[in-house]
């Protein structure tokens, strides 16, 4: 494809890269539907290219092996992972932000997000959810820069242990530990009442230099 042009992905439609491919770089315009689906579905790992024309993702499947974000990315509908293969969305030093709900993502299954030091998730939108991390390198592959919390009236679930290296953000819902250990390096933001919930079986660690200010779910 010569350079220039528009890619439009339509309401509805679902574009499918598969192989070792990324998103077509020679567009100079996209066009990319709020129902509409890209899906990046190779047996190799693939690069889940950067949106121009101010476009955000709107449904997101990232099936089988590795998958790596190459820039800041927003998803206004699902984010969903499955596939035969161990199945991992790399975050990289990007800010991933999701309006939608998350779909298949499992510890079990080895379908999850893998973070880093320099990695930040940001969870909008009216969904509950469940979030897994990749926990083969502790502290590293489960870990966050920041986490921001801001889908009022719902909670989003720890699926296994996290790190977060800076912030922790709960502006609107709540955050649930469950049966995972949370450990916070860095500051919380905590402007919901009770936005942190535990059980007999969570764990929570504070090992930075700022005094937390907590508001436990009862």
């Amino acid at each position: 494809v010569s350079a220039g042009g528009l890619l439009t992905v339509a309401n509805g439609a679902t574009l499918r890269i598969q192989g070792s491919g990324t998103l077509p770089a020679n567009f100079s315009t996209h066009s990319i539907g709020a129902t509409s689906t890209i899906e990046y579905s190779g047996t190799s790992p693939q690069n889940v290219a950067v949106l121009n024309s101010s476009q955000d993702y709107g449904n997101l499947n990232v099936l089988n092996q590795t998958k790596i974000l190459l820039g800041n990315t927003r998803v206004r509908g699902t984010l969903t992972f499955g596939g035969t293969a161990t199945n991992r969305l790399v975050l990289g030093s990007n800010t991933l932000t999701l309006e939608g709900a998350i779909g298949g993502s499992s510890i079990s299954a080895g379908r999850n997000f893998t973070g880093s030091s320099a990695s930040n998730l940001v969870l909008n939108g009216s969904f509950n959810r469940s979030i897994f991390f990749n926990t083969t390198t502790a502290g590293t592959t489960n870990a966050l820069n920041n986490l921001t919390i801001n889908h009022s009236g719902n909670i989003t679930t720890l699926g296994n242990n996290l790190f977060v290296n800076s912030n922790l953000i709960l502006t609107a819902g709540k955050l649930a530990i469950s049966t995972a250990t949370l450990s916070v390096k860095g500051g919380i933001t905590n402007t919901v009442t009770g936005g942190i919930r535990g059980s007999s079986s969570s764990n929570l660690i504070f090992n930075g230099t700022v005094s937390p200010i907590l508001s436990m779910d009862q």
